[in-house]
Formats: structure tokens, sequence, C-alpha cells
């Protein structure tokens, strides 16, 4: 396939590029999502902290910067001190593609915690002005 033929200005697309652009617009930010949530050598700033050790203001599931990390691992190693320990994490700003699936399930699934609350897939539906309840 020649490639330049893809960059060709002023120039309709067939079906079938316009068909695959789509297809790969979804997939590759979906993709780029997944790397960055699950492969932690390409981004994970943050460590989860699992055991604290001897550090008095490190406490179980904490999230802490890398260098923090390293810095009181260090000192605990030096001191002799029960060191911490943790593992590479993304910041709770970034959750994992299956975190927001669960966290979307949930929303649809659980029942509103006031009687006269909407359901998530009720609430969008109420906003429109031509929404008339009951009726769709």
């Amino acid at each position: 396939m020649n490639t330049s033929s893809w960059f060709t200005v002023r120039r309709e697309l067939s079906q079938n590029k316009k068909t695959m652009l789509g297809v790969v617009s979804f997939l590759l930010p979906l993709l780029i999502w997944c790397m960055v949530s699950y492969l932690p050598f390409i981004w994970h700033p943050k460590v989860l902290i699992s055991n604290p050790g001897d550090v008095d203001y490190f406490q179980v599931g904490m999230l802490v910067d890398k260098a923090a990390f390293k810095d009181e691992l260090a000192n605990m190693q030096s001191t002799g001190k029960v060191a911490p320990q943790g593992q590479p994490a993304n910041p709770i700003y970034l959750p994992a593609p299956h975190k927001v699936a669960k966290a979307f399930y949930t929303a649809f699934a659980t029942a509103p915690e006031q009687r006269d609350g909407q359901w998530l897939h009720e609430s969008p539906l109420a906003q429109h002005p031509n929404h008339v309840s009951g009726a769709l």
C-alpha cells in the first residue's frame, strides 16, 4: 500500500480508508491508555506503599512520588531500619481502563440512594428540554 496516498491534499478517501481511520482513531487512544495504565516502565510516577517499614509518615495504600520513596528507602537502608515496600502505580487522576469500566457498570447497576433519585441512564434524558417524563 502506498502511504503517500493517505496524505494527498483535497482528495476523497475510499470507504475502506475511512473505515480504517475511524477504527484506528478509536483504538489508538485506548491502546495508549492501556499501555500507560498497565506497563510500569512507560509511566508510573507514584509508588503505592504496601509496607511502610520504619518511615513515620508512610501508610499502607498511600501514593508517594518515586523520588520520595527512593530517598526514604535509601535513608532506612543506611540507618539499618526496616525499609518501606511498594510497587509502581499511576496517580488517582488516571485510573486504569478496567477501573473505569467497573465504575461505569456500578453506576448503571446501583439504585439511586434517594427514593426520588434518577438512575444514571435516566439522568441525561431528564436534562433534555424536550423530554417528557415517562415518554420516549
